[in-house]
């Protein structure tokens, strides 16, 4: 069947998108050189699974492959795409299925289009906590933008030793073909009512104002991202905005946060069928690639300790993320997540920030101090650059 072009292009220019940039570079690859010529064809060979496949130990395994879209229309053989509705489909035949115990989302995908993506994740975690049945997710070997929102419905989420998660941002794409059709001899008008109405059309440039109109909607998904990833994550927005859209592999990612243990998709299914024969309800599994032991372990099994050190790890790296997003105000770039992995402490951060910012005037100085902080606050600060550098501060 010949290949729906100008529908594929209206679903990635012009709309805000949750998807690793190298994917998109590759989808635009695909795309461009063939707006004005050839169409493509789309053969049956890629077909995303109707229904979920059941291991004997009753896990459903649901697969997210592929660039991820709200609709397929026979476009399923470009980059294998995958619709949030066949993913959706997949899941409520898993958790209504009296013989599934358990679900596990296999994923493999850069992400795709931002709409969708976030009623799917509350759909997903809905059928979780109504049904009793866990979900766990594996980045196999991919979980970004968009697919990662749908992984943070999870449990637990698990990424091979070079599994990738992350990416976590939005990003639109406007195309100017205004020079192209001058070049071309090709003058295109609208006949329109409307003001909006052929807004960030490709002929014509982007103006100021439709710029920041799709700014605003791409600053709105951002947050909602931000939100769902912090909740389920159970850390401050601070923290995961701090990660930039950032893409981390294996155990980078469960350093950050980002994944709770690394393993491959044959452990995670032996780990979650070991839970599932037990008499616990999994909470937590950390599952290292090289250990034959792997252990699986639930939240009342964690001693006090272990609870101790999870709690100051989250409090270090909301106090570096706090610094870091005040430095800011001064013009000096911190990564708070880079600071956590070097063992920097807040106070040593701190002190880095108070020195760097010695030689700026008072008034620079004083925007160090987050802006609830009281007067009090922001004179021990200068006080504090002024022993660091006596000319500092004054």
């Amino acid at each position: 069947m010949p290949f729906d072009l100008p529908h594929v292009a209206s679903r990635v220019y012009g709309t805000p998108l949750l998807i690793a940039r190298p994917k998109l570079d590759v989808i635009l690859s695909v795309i461009t050189p063939r707006m004005l010529g050839e169409p493509l064809s789309a053969s049956d060979e890629s077909r995303a699974r109707s229904s979920p496949r059941v291991t004997d130990a009753g896990i459903a395994v649901v697969p997210v492959m592929g660039t991820l879209v709200r609709r397929t229309s026979g476009m399923s053989a470009l980059s294998g795409m995958c619709s949030y509705h066949d993913i959706q489909n997949m899941a409520e035949d898993a958790f209504t299925n009296p013989d599934v115990k358990a679900v596990l989302l296999e994923i493999d995908s850069c992400g795709g289009e931002a709409g969708g993506v976030f009623d799917l994740a509350e759909n997903l975690r809905d059928m979780a906590d109504s049904t009793g049945k866990p979900l766990w997710a594996i980045a196999d070997e991919a979980a970004l933008s968009a697919a990662y929102a749908i992984a943070c419905a999870a449990d637990h989420i698990i990424v091979p030793r070079t599994g990738e998660v992350g990416s976590i941002g939005v990003v639109a794409l406007h195309v100017d073909e205004s020079g192209a059709d001058a070049k071309d001899g090709l003058s295109y008008t609208y006949i329109h009512a409307g003001a909006h109405k052929v807004d960030a059309n490709p002929h014509e440039p982007l103006s100021d104002d439709v710029r920041g109109a799709l700014q605003a909607d791409v600053d709105a998904l951002y947050a909602e991202f931000i939100s769902l990833v912090a909740g389920r994550r159970q850390c401050s927005e601070a923290v995961i905005r701090s990660t930039e859209a950032q893409v981390y592999r294996g155990m980078e990612a469960v350093n950050v946060g980002l994944a709770d243990a690394v393993g491959t998709f044959q452990q995670a299914r032996e780990q979650l069928a070991m839970l599932l024969a037990g008499s616990q309800k999994p909470s937590i599994t950390h599952v290292n690639p090289m250990n034959e032991q792997d252990v699986a372990m639930s939240g009342a099994d964690k001693t006090a300790l272990e609870k101790e050190a999870e709690a100051r790890v989250c409090e270090k790296m909301n106090a570096l993320a706090s610094i870091a997003a005040q430095a800011k105000r001064l013009g000096l770039e911190i990564d708070p997540v880079e600071a956590l992995k070097n063992g920097v402490s807040p106070e040593a951060l701190r002190e880095r920030v108070l020195k760097e910012a010695a030689g700026r005037d008072a008034q620079d100085v004083q925007s160090f101090v987050a802006p609830q902080a009281e007067a009090d606050q922001g004179q021990a600060l200068l006080n504090a650059v002024r022993k660091i550098h006596p000319k500092g501060g004054e």
